[in-house]
């Protein structure tokens, strides 16, 4: 699910705030793929990647904000792994080592490196629910989405900036008020310095 929602999330950004597109990029830092395909059809991982870079007015490579081997970004990619192999019905082998004896088959074991994803150290056999496996998957995720939205905010503070918008009131999130409330009771909501 958390995969899902920075797709999600992924695709949004990219719609609202893409302010160059591929063709714009240096050819040397895309894939075969990328350079053919729109950014729509790009792997989530690559969308990820290079999202800061379309969506910022200075053209700072996918480095300077993602590094792709990093721990952090190399488990994303292995949860979308994951996720997809999920979702395309392509489950993995599992290695199990049985005895038999007198017609009953006994597991001894099945502990097996092969048996697990290689970073993440989930399971490959996907169908009993593990949560140290779904806490792995969440930290992730709220690892991408936090700096995503962190990206984003800076976006908006430069946008606000380059405009000469002033804010005259905090911004809050949804569950943060009622929004009968606010529309109700503004002036309590905003300051406006004369």
């Amino acid at each position: 699910m958390g995969v899902a929602a920075v797709e999600t999330l992924a695709n949004n950004v990219l719609r609202d705030h893409a302010v160059r597109g591929k063709k714009d990029l240096p050819k040397n830092l895309l894939n075969e793929h990328q350079q053919r395909y729109s950014v729509d059809w790009w792997r989530l991982v690559d969308k990820v990647y290079f999202l800061p870079t379309l969506c910022n007015k200075q053209l700072a490579p996918p480095a300077f904000y993602f590094k792709r081997n990093s721990k952090d970004f190399k488990l994303f990619e292995e949860l979308v792994e994951i996720r997809n192999s999920i979702m395309h019905g392509r489950p993995e082998k599992v290695l199990v080592l049985c005895r038999r004896k007198a017609d009953k088959i006994i597991l001894m074991n099945d502990n097996f490196p092969s048996n697990f994803w290689p970073i993440s150290k989930i399971p490959r056999d996907f169908t009993p629910f593990n949560y140290d496996c779904a806490k792995i998957a969440y930290d992730n995720m709220k690892w991408v989405r936090k700096s995503l939205v962190g990206f984003l905010e800076k976006l908006d503070e430069s946008y606000f900036r380059e405009e000469q918008i002033k804010l005259i009131s905090r911004i809050f999130r949804e569950s943060d008020v009622d929004e009968e409330e606010l529309l109700t009771n503004w002036r309590e909501y905003v300051s406006v310095e004369s």
